[in-house]
């Protein structure tokens, strides 16, 4: 592995640790939010579970953890674009009527 390869590792290991994600799956925060989280399940293929057991597994991740990301990753891009294509059709931010 190259030295810059090395350190870019070091520093995205660093920035996961530093950041609040591990929050999400400490005991004492999931009773403090009782009765407030939603559960989100679907069924889906075999295929679909293996693939996900296999990346979660190559990150050393849980399931939760990288499916809430992805969620929010997709969420946050369908949210983007849904603005721009109304700004875009519109001429104004979505919601700019109503105020």
């Amino acid at each position: 592995m190259s030295p810059e390869n090395f350190a870019r590792m070091r520093g995205l290991q660093a920035a996961y640790t530093s950041s609040n994600s591990r929050v999400l799956d400490i005991p004492d925060v999931a009773r403090q939010l009782e009765g407030k989280l939603k559960r989100v399940q679907f069924d889906t293929l075999p295929e679909f579970s293996e693939s996900l057991d296999n990346i979660c597994n190559l990150l050393d991740t849980t399931r939760r953890e990288f499916l809430e990301r992805a969620m929010m990753d997709a969420i946050g891009r369908a949210e983007a674009a849904f603005m721009a294509a109304y700004k875009d059709a519109t001429g104004e931010d979505f919601g700019a009527l109503e105020a």
